[in-house]
């Protein structure tokens, strides 16, 4: 008689698979866009704000009329738009990874303590939670924007106002369905705090969740910083920024097409990756969706 057995498959054969169905192109883009964030200041070819004035609205180097020296052309001022998407995907790397981290401490906190205490502090944080959710997003980062005048710091506060709410949300729900388990509540049984009881038994849970919903919120971030820089709310000039040269070159989009073109295939490129990368991540740490 054959006896079936159920053979755990190591750690290190499940990763291997997992990253195996990582997609390539994706990954490639991302990780370019992180090192030319970390090291544009060695990389970029020309000085992002210099003003060449007899360079303006150079053409790229693969058209008639452009030059080597300008791959990707120069734009009204004479400027090389290559080092300023360099530059830009600098400035946004750096508004992402503190207005994520920043969004994702307050939204985690507020979800824990909102799930695990229910009752009125749960109702209460849960309405403010969908007061925010319903504001648009676009409205809120223009008043804030245009109140306190336009900077970096500035920017990173609207943004990380505005993207607290849906970690709150998430890890209130997750909150709830692991409150009840049964280590929970013999950890309440042998006397473990409150805040010890969410931070060694139920945060460890959630942390998935939140890794995989922070990749998801990169590229909204960086549509955010982008669309706020095009309408002219966003980090001031001289400093490159997407938005900015998308909207520099808006009004010669039929005589010099790439001042706006480039950057916007940049914002493209990179937001499409990291959603991509996004859901990978998502099908990979939830053990529903994973296939062996």
């Amino acid at each position: 008689m054959a006896i079936a057995a159920q053979v755990s498959i190591p750690i290190h054969v499940r990763t291997f698979r997992a990253l195996r169905k990582l997609p390539s192109i994706p990954t490639v883009i991302v990780s370019l866009t992180i090192f030319l964030a970390v090291f544009a200041n060695l990389v970029v070819p020309h000085p992002p704000t210099q003003i060449h004035l007899e360079k303006s609205r150079q053409a790229p180097a693969f058209i008639e009329g452009g030059e080597v020296k300008y791959i990707l052309g120069a734009d009204r001022l004479g400027r090389d738009i290559l080092s300023r998407i360099i530059k830009g995907a600098q400035v946004s790397m750096m508004v992402v990874a503190v207005s994520v981290t920043l969004g994702a401490a307050v939204g985690t906190a507020i979800g824990l303590t909102a799930g695990f205490h229910g009752g009125w502090p749960d109702a209460f944080l849960m309405r403010i939670v969908d007061a925010m959710l319903a504001f648009p997003a676009i409205l809120i980062a223009l008043v804030f924007a245009v109140t306190l005048g336009p900077s970096f710091w500035v920017v990173v506060a609207v943004i990380t106002l505005l993207l607290w709410a849906p970690f709150a949300r998430l890890v209130r729900g997750q909150t709830l369905s692991w409150k009840g388990r049964d280590f929970v509540n013999l950890a309440k049984v042998a006397g473990c705090s409150n805040l010890r009881i969410i931070l060694v038994h139920i945060l460890p849970n959630v942390r998935d969740s939140i890794v995989v919903l922070a990749t998801l919120q990169v590229g909204w971030v960086i549509l955010i910083e982008g669309t706020l820089s095009f309408l002219g709310a966003g980090i001031p000039a001289p400093t490159p920024t997407w938005g900015s040269m998308v909207a520099d070159g808006r009004e010669l989009i039929r005589s010099a097409w790439w001042m706006s073109m480039f950057p916007g295939v940049a914002i493209f490129a990179v937001v499409l990756s990291f959603n991509l990368l996004g859901d990978w991540l998502r099908d990979t740490l939830d053990p529903r969706l994973r296939q062996l």
